[in-house]
């Protein structure tokens, strides 16, 4: 492609010929077009929460493989985007946007502090605003967990090529390498998202609605009006219920002591939360059909 709009964008994959594995390719430009049509709906929603990007095929080459892609925008019925023409002014905000964070991380493989964090979101934030779309100056901050889910994404699409392969992101102004050894994690992000963490425990009734009857997994519950899983460390009773000693039929609860561990972000937040049942109490039945015609 000769001349690049601005709304358009290229991801390429220069890859090892004659290698084995060659799904691998194929895998890893899946993930990387799943990755980049995620983070352009987050981008979106900076400027307007109601406009819907869609990715567009433009072309595809062969040698290296090169994907074109553009961006295809929803009409969105709204006052505020009534004014200019506003698609002409996100379709290259969107590929600026890939290409302000493909870059930092072209420098800066690893995310390693909410200060890294404020600098990404505060750089795609300025971007929001140099669009100048809405009349009234609100846009909103790029959302931390989304962007950081983002990153993920792309760092799992780049780690399925070989170090023999390598990926770029094109567009208008130039080249983008994508870095393939960018270290994030679940665990990094939920590490870095966390403000601080608030433990308790109670006396609760969970209904069992999945056990685990080999081993010392998680099992599932029902504990107000919403499923959670949660891990019994109660090492006494579970050693009798695996030995069919505790009768627990399905559709029963249990009263038990019940540890959460609930992580809150810089925003207030809940980031994550961790179940355990550190005690059972008792196995409370649930009652028989024929009983319940009875009570009727």
């Amino acid at each position: 492609m000769n001349t690049i709009a601005e709304d358009v964008f290229g991801l390429s994959i220069d890859f090892e010929k004659s290698s084995s594995d060659p799904s691998r390719i194929f895998i890893s430009m899946a993930g990387l077009l799943d990755a980049v049509e995620a983070f352009d709906a987050h981008m979106a929603g900076l400027i307007n929460v109601k406009i819907e990007p869609k990715l567009i095929l433009e072309d595809i080459e062969t040698g290296s493989l090169t994907t074109w892609i553009a961006n295809y925008l929803k009409d969105v019925d709204d006052d505020a985007l009534k004014t200019g023409d506003w698609k002409v002014v996100v379709g290259p905000f969107l590929v600026k946007a890939k290409s302000s964070l493909l870059k930092w991380l072209e420098g800066n493989p690893e995310i390693k502090s909410k200060e890294d964090l404020y600098q990404i979101q505060n750089d795609l934030h300025a971007a929001a605003v140099e669009t100048d779309v809405n009349r009234i100056p609100g846009y909103a901050r790029p959302n931390a967990g989304n962007l950081l889910s983002n990153v993920l994404r792309i760092k799992r699409a780049a780690e399925r090529l070989s170090q023999n392969d390598s990926a770029k992101f094109i567009y208008r102004e130039g080249n983008v390498a994508i870095n393939p050894n960018i270290m994030i994690s679940e665990e990094s992000i939920e590490q870095i998202l966390t403000l601080n963490t608030v433990l308790s425990e109670s006396e609760v009734v969970l209904k069992v609605k999945q056990p685990d009857y080999l081993g010392f997994s998680m099992w599932v519950f029902r504990y107000r009006d919403r499923r959670i899983e949660a891990k019994i460390a109660d090492e006494k009773w579970l050693y009798a219920f695996h030995r069919k000693q505790v009768p627990l039929l399905p559709g029963d609860s249990i009263k038990a002591m019940m540890k959460s561990e609930v992580a809150y972000g810089h925003e207030g937040d809940v980031i994550r939360v961790h179940y355990e049942v550190t005690r059972v109490i008792e196995v409370i039945q649930s009652i028989p059909f024929s009983q319940v015609d009875l009570l009727t």
